[in-house]
């Protein structure tokens, strides 16, 4: 069968480095790497639970769903321009090493020499969560090599996306096979995925009402959701703005419906984080946004402006950088008395204007001097060894 046209309405450009980019969907990548730096944020303090909860519009948990399901409908887009062959597949996944780890490594290298100077013990008023959040001490070589290469978080606990990136990375080849038999058998593979990973995360479990927690393999199922909604025709129809803002306030606040309804209370929420029935939810919006972004003339438009497709640009950047400069931030304004003396909603949102500012500046320097030069490593170790260059 032939592939259909993935992007539909929306108009399918190239950036700087020549890789096919749909700007509203670059532009939701952006959004949901400042959604994840800014939940965090209004975790780190021991904050009034009536200013926590009102920040748990920005779901980091959905938001991180967003870049799973994003990753597999852009790398999708790139697969099916070529043909399914061995040698394609090899250039993708070389392409992709290059454009992921790079950042990664250079990032735990420079983390590993600044993180025993943070002493966060000594810093007061931060909260539970983020103290479990800190850095482990006395790690092993072979700890530290997975570390660099994505494989743990160890030292930076947000990496574990990095790890399920990298493991959908090595399946897409095979979800672009799949595809290439109908969209529709892709639909039924995401189908199947879904009840290996409730089954997964409920093993053990003789109770229907327990709570269990997707584990990083059970993220695979939003990758192959990706590809497929990548291949699914489009019927002309253009997605309402007020469609697209029931999925999105559906998005941020599936998590604590489902949460509240099965405990009573909103506060087991970051202990339920990966809670298999609000993941599953959370992946449903986040289908349905997407569609609805590349099938709706005005928010594409809304989306694509300049400053919001450049977050996109630098939105990898963004994500793994935030958390070593939250912890830096946390430990350097806990030395500062009038600091200390501010009431930690103050402390909350003087913190996320630091923490986004300082990340967002290293981001930009990041993409455009790691980044970029990886992607263009990639395609020249590509180009000498004459393999075809898969954009990835």
């Amino acid at each position: 069968m032939s592939a259909p046209d993935p992007a539909g309405s929306p108009s399918v450009g190239a950036d700087s480095n020549g890789l096919h980019r749909i700007d509203q969907l670059q532009s939701l990548r952006g959004l949901a790497s400042l959604t994840v730096v800014l939940h965090h944020c209004s975790l780190t303090y021991q904050s009034p639970d009536s200013f926590r909860y009102s920040m748990l519009v920005f779901n980091a948990h959905a938001a991180v769903i967003v870049f799973f399901v994003l990753s597999g409908y852009v790398l999708q887009l790139s697969l099916m321009r070529g043909a399914a062959s061995l040698r394609n597949a090899l250039a993708f996944l070389v392409r992709r090493a290059f454009r992921i780890l790079p950042v990664v490594m250079i990032v735990t290298t420079v983390w590993l020499a600044l993180a025993p100077l943070v002493r966060l013990e000594s810093t007061p008023g931060t909260s539970i969560w983020f103290a479990g959040m800190a850095p482990r001490q006395g790690l092993s070589g072979w700890q530290l090599l997975l570390c660099a290469l994505g494989l743990s978080n160890a030292l930076i606990p947000p990496v574990w996306t990095i790890t399920v990136e990298l493991f959908g990375s090595v399946f897409m080849p095979a979800f672009d096979r799949v595809g290439r038999w109908g969209w529709q058998v892709l639909w039924i593979v995401t189908a199947l995925l879904a009840g290996l990973a409730i089954a997964h995360a409920r093993m053990g479990s003789d109770s229907l009402s327990a709570v269990q927690n997707f584990g990083p393999i059970d993220y695979l199922v939003y990758f192959c959701a990706g590809a497929a909604l990548c291949r699914t025709p489009r019927s002309g129809w253009r997605a309402p703005l007020w469609s697209l803002a029931v999925l999105a306030i559906g998005l941020c606040g599936v998590r604590v419906v489902l949460i509240g309804l099965r405990t009573g209370h909103v506060q087991f929420i970051e202990y339920m984080y990966g809670y298999w029935l609000a993941a599953l939810a959370e992946g449903v919006f986040a289908v349905g946004l997407i569609y609805a972004l590349t099938t709706s003339g005005a928010a594409g438009r809304a989306l694509s402006g300049r400053a919001l497709t450049c977050l996109g640009d630098i939105s990898y950047s963004v994500y793994l950088l935030h958390f070593p400069v939250l912890t830096a931030s946390v430990w350097l304004l806990g030395r500062l008395a009038p600091w200390n003396a501010l009431d930690p909603v103050a402390r909350t949102l003087g913190l996320a204007v630091i923490v986004v500012a300082t990340t967002l500046f290293l981001a930009g320097l990041s993409y455009r001097f790691i980044e970029r030069l990886g992607i263009r490593a990639g395609k020249a170790f590509l180009e000498r060894r004459r393999l075809v260059a898969v954009q990835a």
